[in-house]
């Protein structure tokens, strides 16, 4: 693929979109974003990371004026797998549009790799691995052996997360899974160090634990 802009529809701007979208307007992409919460609408304007539509990813009229036909890429980011593969099954009988579909865990890959052009599980690895595979990028050849074995997530530590103001050593963190790098920071962590609402921690973990791992730093099920 040439260096040149791409023109890339992402459908969601939470944490994951938002992410994304940062990376990708840094990198000098034409952004389109379809978002339905207005409140995210309004953080995404203000960031001006590219055109932002206030909206349901699937509402034909929304699509419409994010002119799918003439993307090159169009990415379901949003939490509802079925939202995302609609749209990207619709885009996917346009000519020259690359699909990239979202899924809440690592095993549901397989289920949908026939439908669509790369199927993503954003927490592992990220923004860099969802910003990889929207631009058709490859990660280092180490990093993709590493992922065959365990999965990095960046993950957020939400308010309401029954870990917030506890140090890493009071945490029952599951086996086969390590706190490692404050994101924000840009250092290792240690057990000493406290978890606050709204850091980015990088996780490595066994598959197995990686459901368990996301649930106990965001408190959601």
């Amino acid at each position: 693929m040439s260096n040149d802009a791409l023109q890339i529809v992402l459908l969601g701007g939470g944490h994951v979109g938002y992410y994304t979208a940062e990376q990708l307007a840094k990198q000098g992409h034409n952004l389109t974003i379809i978002e339905r919460d207005q409140t995210r609408c309004d953080l995404l304007l203000e960031a001006g990371f590219g055109t932002v539509l206030h909206g349901e990813a699937v509402d034909p009229e929304i699509l419409g004026n994010a002119d799918i036909a003439s993307a090159d890429v169009i990415a379901g980011l949003t939490d509802d797998i079925g939202s995302n593969l609609a749209v990207c099954l619709v885009a996917s009988k346009m000519e020259g549009v690359r699909t990239v579909l979202r899924v809440d865990s690592p095993s549901a890959r397989d289920e949908y790799e026939e439908f669509v052009d790369q199927v993503i599980f954003p927490e592992g690895l990220g923004a860099l691995a969802t910003v990889s595979a929207i631009t058709g990028g490859s990660l280092p050849d180490a990093v993709n052996e590493l992922t065959g074995i365990i999965d990095l997530l960046q993950i957020q530590v939400t308010e309401d997360a029954p870990v917030v103001e506890k140090a890493i050593r009071d945490i029952a963190v599951p086996d086969g899974c390590s706190i490692v790098v404050d994101m924000d920071e840009k250092m290792v962590v240690n057990p000493a160090t406290t978890l606050k609402p709204g850091m980015k921690l990088l996780v490595a973990t066994e598959p197995t634990a990686s459901r368990e791992i996301v649930e106990i730093l965001t408190g959601n099920q």
